[in-house]
């Protein structure tokens, strides 16, 4: 029996298949988005996919499917700011707007650690201030902001994601570093070997706190940053890497141009996620290398 349908966007991405996976293993009809002319991809865990190109305003079709949320994975995190802008934030409004008008309850949106833009506090928690620094983060934070603004007809929910890692998972500095290992690069560049480092979330872990959001009844609009909990130091991870990598090269430790930070999870907990510590985050990740 499906239990009802949830609207997944960024289907394509290696976030976006293991939220449809864990939709479908909890029984609910997993729906994605991808380009228009992406539609014919055989993507197994969805149960059928809708074309939303974010680079056009207003390009979700209007569809027979009734959404018990929504989990808005897709974005860009590269481009000039007009086009982050309208990729990263006007397509968020676009989509929230398809939600009210839907009847979906809830929008679950995931955005990113560089909303703080230039982070100067040791731990990032609700209350860090938001400084922007690039237009990546601009995009995400207007798009937090648009939700909040509609908030009292969509309840919505933003997570500010660290690193993510996963199976293909690649725009953050880990997901380099191990490239850079597997192609044999002979010196690798890294800072802060020894800050105890929890700047990192696996995509699994990611996904069902994604899931169980979009099917709680909060109201209203939250923001909570998310990560690994148990830091460790970042050498030791480095080590890791290196060993599930076998690499033979030289790490060179460099002085960092931005002071490192941990992120609180408190906030998070509070709204039912399950985390990993950083160990079985980076085991988990590395064993399926």
């Amino acid at each position: 029996m499906t239990l009802g349908s949830i609207l997944v966007t960024g289907a394509t991405s290696s976030l976006g298949q293991a939220v449809g996976r864990g939709l479908r293993a909890k029984g609910y009809r997993a729906v994605g988005t991808v380009r228009s002319g992406q539609l014919e991809l055989l993507l197994p865990m969805f149960d059928c996919l809708l074309p939303f190109d974010l680079d056009e305003t207003n390009s979700i079709p209007e569809t027979e499917d009734t959404f018990e949320a929504i989990i808005h994975v897709a974005s860009a995190s590269v481009g000039s700011p007009a086009h982050l802008l309208q990729v990263t934030a006007l397509s968020t409004s676009t989509l929230a707007d398809f939600a009210i008008r839907n009847g979906a309850s809830k929008i679950v949106h995931v955005s990113s650690m560089s909303i703080y833009g230039d982070i100067q506090e040791p731990e990032v928690t609700t209350d860090t201030p938001v400084r922007h620094a690039s237009p990546y983060g601009v995009a995400k934070w207007a798009a937090e902001c648009y939700l909040h603004t509609v908030s009292d007809r969509l309840a919505a929910v933003s997570v500010r994601c660290p690193a993510i890692v996963g199976r293909r998972c690649q725009r953050n500095f880990l997901a380099q570093t191990i490239r850079a290992m597997q192609r044999g690069q002979s010196v690798i560049k890294l800072s802060n070997p020894n800050f105890f480092f929890n700047n990192v979330i696996h995509e699994e872990t990611l996904a069902g706190f994604l899931i169980d959001l979009a099917l709680n009844k909060q109201l209203g609009f939250e923001a909570v940053p998310v990560a690994s909990i148990e830091a460790v130091r970042l050498e030791h991870l480095v080590t890791l890497m290196k060993e599930a990598t076998d690499f033979r090269g030289t790490i060179e430790w460099v002085p960092s141009r931005t002071s490192p930070f941990t992120i609180s999870v408190e906030s998070a907990l509070k709204l039912g996620f399950v985390p990993q510590t950083t160990l079985e985050t980076f085991n988990t990740w590395l064993q399926a290398l």
